[in-house]
């Protein structure tokens, strides 16, 4: 998108909405990584902790003496299966306040990302809908505003940095008269960068 953007150039509406775009998507993609980074270490590395631990008891377990008898290894093999299964028990209850918390940080994590997703996706929901909105056919006069303005006196228009404004005439060296959004107004000429010129 940004590429694209790029090429585009800043004078293009599009151009602009596809570099927010861009912008905005780059954001995301590093919060998102925060969010996997932040889930592996402190849910799915302490929860593999806990079965790697279980299945070395197990092996431990199983590498143990070997008997003569296949009733006897049966029984065994019972014996060591109730005692793992007990232990396993033991220490899912021993763990069980730890994984809890575990997974209260994982969800934690999710919100987080996802609140930072929400707010990063309504800057660019706002700067898509104000270059939708201020977009003007460039064939007729019309400027770009470099900041915003705020009117002081009746009669000033008041416009955000961004903005196309169309052009209806200039008062002196330093004033224009135009229109934005149904409203006319004066503004003054230093504020914006003049995209199509007035007639002569």
């Amino acid at each position: 998108m940004m590429r694209y953007g790029k090429e585009l150039g800043e004078e293009s509406n599009f151009g602009d909405a596809l570099l927010d775009a861009g912008e905005a998507m780059k954001r995301l993609a590093e919060v998102k990584d925060s969010l996997d980074i932040e889930v592996k270490q402190n849910f799915i590395d302490p929860l593999q902790n806990l079965c790697d631990k279980d299945l070395k008891e197990i092996q431990k377990k199983r590498q143990g003496k070997i008997p003569d008898e296949e009733l006897r290894q049966a029984l065994e093999k019972f014996e060591e299966s109730k005692e793992v299964a007990e232990t396993s028990m033991h220490n899912l209850l021993e763990t069980d306040i730890e994984q809890v918390s575990q997974l209260s940080a994982l969800v934690d994590a999710q919100l987080d990302y996802h609140r930072q997703a929400v707010q990063i996706l309504d800057e660019l929901a706002d700067k898509l809908k104000r270059s939708r909105t201020f977009s003007a056919p460039l064939d007729q006069p019309c400027c770009k505003a470099l900041y915003d303005f705020e009117p002081e006196n009746d009669g000033e228009l008041g416009f955000k940095e961004g903005d196309i404004i169309t052009l209806t005439n200039q008062i002196d060296e330093n004033w224009y008269e135009g229109m934005i959004h149904g409203q006319s107004g004066f503004f003054p000429l230093n504020y914006v960068e003049v995209l199509v010129p007035l007639p002569q």
